[in-house]
């Protein structure tokens, strides 16, 4: 129809064929989906304290392609290959060019009405034997980012304090 197309996941491979209208919209990102070599190379964001192998940089660029085209997805290495790293990186990237700058230089500065602007927060779900893993490799990676543990039975009901937080755990 207009705006949208629905396929089984089996027929995606023949988009390619189907479509060479370059006009329509959303041929550009459907392009990119289905040429990886085309999604834009971001630089690793400078607040984020550890270097990239390759395939985490691959794997940065491409959550930052599915956030900036309104698509989900699923980041799925193997363990041990840094799934954490690069879901910090996005979130770091994201502090650094999402916000603008003048309002992160000011942010602590007091105002009588509080702040105006609503704070990027991420919830990161986790279960609860890996909070502290989290803790620890947020605060190694990205030290810059305000991190809450939102944990136990003893934990606040009300969540209106989240947004003094860049994640919530």
């Amino acid at each position: 129809s207009e705006d949208s197309l629905k396929i089984h996941k089996q027929h995606f491979s023949l988009l390619t064929d189907t479509f060479k209208d370059e006009g329509r919209l959303g041929f550009e990102k459907l392009e990119k989906l289905l040429v990886p070599d085309q999604i834009p190379v971001l630089q690793p964001p400078t607040g984020l304290k550890c270097l990239m192998r390759q395939y985490q940089s691959d794997g940065l660029n491409w959550l930052d392609f599915l956030q900036t085209s309104g698509l989900g997805g699923c980041l799925a290495d193997d363990m041990g290959l840094g799934k954490t790293i690069q879901t910090l990186a996005l979130l770091q990237h994201n502090k650094e060019n999402l916000i603008p700058r003048e309002r992160l230089e000011t942010q602590s500065d007091l105002t009588l009405f509080g702040n105006t602007e609503p704070k990027l927060t991420s919830l990161i779900i986790v279960p609860a034997s890996l909070i502290y893993n989290w803790e620890n490799e947020i605060k190694r990676f990205v030290p810059e980012m305000m991190v809450y543990s939102y944990k136990g039975n003893q934990r606040k009901k009300s969540t209106s304090y989240f947004q003094n937080f860049d994640i919530i755990l």
